[in-house]
């Protein structure tokens, strides 16, 4: 099982263009996409995984903070090979960002669901294996 939290716990590639909130256009506050596959990010990322999707805006990936990652492992489960083929939706939102301390935009998993015939894997994280 490919687990989406040892991915955020692990964080301190190729790919096609990364989807931030400032590639939508000024109108477009929601944004729904299809997984086509998740990814490790880069060591040197500060993301825990990427996921990529059919292209939309001239992007093809999104790479996922420890926020978006929680929140698709709420709505998906922790196994992130079974995120592929689901469907998410994306909020646009204003924020601050942490390195410039600017205003931006950036982007919040609002809800998502898995792919027909695939189930959400829950995991205790209270017992031992």
């Amino acid at each position: 099982m490919a687990s989406a939290r040892a991915a955020i716990a692990g964080k301190g590639s190729q790919g096609g263009a990364l989807l931030k909130g400032s590639s939508l256009p000024a109108k477009i506050m929601e944004l729904v996409i299809k997984v086509t596959a998740v990814r490790e990010a880069p060591e040197e990322w500060d993301s825990a995984l990427i996921l990529d999707f059919e292209t939309q805006h001239d992007c093809e990936a999104l790479a996922l903070n420890k926020t978006n990652t929680r929140a698709l492992i709420g709505f998906l489960g922790d196994d992130f090979d079974q995120w592929e083929g689901a469907t998410v939706t994306l909020e646009k939102f204003k924020t601050r960002n942490p390195k410039t301390s600017q205003l931006t935009w950036g982007l919040l998993v609002a809800n998502a669901k898995l792919a027909r015939g695939k189930k959400k894997v829950e995991v205790d994280e209270d017992v031992p294996f």
